[in-house]
């Protein structure tokens, strides 16, 4: 299993519609086409944080995957395609791609028993 931490710069002025945005994903409307990404994508766990730094707010995704070359690769096919409301909304809230972080993961634990939700 992959893990991986990417960041993606938002627009200036546009932080408040990326918390939402990504917040209503929570409770987003077309749960089986963002399924369908996921399982294309070979993601187990995907979460978002917004993270200032130096002034630039922050996109951070935490992705647990079978293989993060596959993740990049069903995402940008779905960002190119643009085909979910979703993907055109994010587009319009970020001012370039998420980039890989450079860092050392140092554990990662989870609880057998853990709610899904």
């Amino acid at each position: 299993m992959d893990v991986v931490l990417t960041k993606q710069p938002i627009a200036e002025g546009q932080t408040e519609r990326a918390r939402a945005l990504l917040q209503d994903l929570q409770g987003v409307d077309d749960e089986d086409a963002a399924m369908d990404i996921i399982d294309r994508e070979g993601v187990y766990t995907e979460s978002a944080f917004i993270w200032t730094h130096e002034g630039t707010d922050y996109i951070l995704t935490y992705i647990e995957a079978e293989d993060a070359g596959r993740v990049k690769e069903v995402s940008d096919e779905v960002r190119a395609a643009a085909d979910h409301a979703f993907i055109e909304e994010l587009n319009a809230v970020v001012a370039g791609p998420p980039e890989l972080v450079d860092a050392e993961p140092l554990y990662h634990v989870v609880h057998p028993d853990r709610p899904r939700t």
